[in-house]
């Protein structure tokens, strides 16, 4: 977390605790929250080596399987009952950096860096399981529509490639859904604080072409499906387990 957005936290926990108030879940409606994760996720190499001749090999590197996310809203909360929350996360499996790529002989042909990620505006419904004065054990599930963009950019080193450094870039959609279990407890005054674990389904495939390139799988004007090397469309399966810890300052 970045010094600037350490600052602002603090400064919301300061406000609050000159309230003076005494902090009890009953009577609380309005908060907004901020959230970070951390998770697993399917995409391991589909983002870019669908994209090559099968004799073009990653070897050494087992792509991506971790992906991060922050998020930040609003929540609505039913007293006892449940919270609505309406929120946007960004959603940013790992990057893959200046990986080599090889044929069978392990000569090299070329480098590639390759990075995805989601902008998922969502809504989360939470059912709460047990509550006292300054906890409560939840229940939830949501869904959101996720844009997300690919971007692979390649460096030849080979002439049996086919082709000439390239960017390959697009934009897709998809619905995500999820669903999660937590615990919420007062942690300062007016602050409270949140521990998720949760599932995230969701797969991306009809990324558009962002860009005009020239690939392995042929020649992409702006707005053409982007297809593997065998002919069908590039997708990414970014969906995992995660875990998340959630700072929410109530307003009354």
């Amino acid at each position: 977390m970045k010094k600037y957005q350490i600052f602002i936290l603090l400064g919301f926990v300061w406000a609050s605790s000159a309230n003076g108030k005494v902090f009890d879940y009953g009577k609380q409606s309005l908060s907004t929250y901020l959230k970070g994760s951390l998770g697993m996720t399917m995409l391991q190499k589909t983002a870019y080596q669908t994209g090559f001749q099968p004799t073009v090999l990653f070897n050494g590197n087992d792509g991506v399987n971790t992906a991060y996310s922050g998020e930040a809203g609003l929540a609505f909360t039913s007293p006892r009952n449940f919270t609505l929350r309406l929120g946007v996360e960004l959603f940013y499996p790992s990057l893959t950096k200046d990986l080599d790529g090889a044929d069978s002989s392990g000569n090299k042909l070329l480098t590639i860096t390759s990075q995805v990620y989601a902008v998922i505006p969502q809504v989360n419904l939470e059912f709460f399981v047990k509550q006292g004065a300054k906890y409560h054990y939840y229940i939830g599930g949501g869904a959101g529509y996720a844009i997300t963009t690919l971007k692979n950019t390649v460096t030849i080193s080979s002439a049996s490639v086919g082709v000439s450094d390239f960017i390959e870039e697009g934009s897709g959609w998809a619905l995500m859904g999820q669903g999660y279990a937590g615990v919420e407890f007062a942690f300062f005054d007016s602050v409270g604080f949140s521990f998720d674990a949760g599932y995230r389904y969701l797969f991306v495939d009809n990324y558009k072409s962002n860009r005009d390139s020239v690939t392995p799988t042929g020649t992409y004007y702006k707005g053409n499906q982007i297809k593997n090397y065998d002919g069908t469309n590039r997708a990414t399966n970014l969906s995992g387990p995660w875990v998340s810890g959630t700072f929410r300052i109530y307003f009354n």
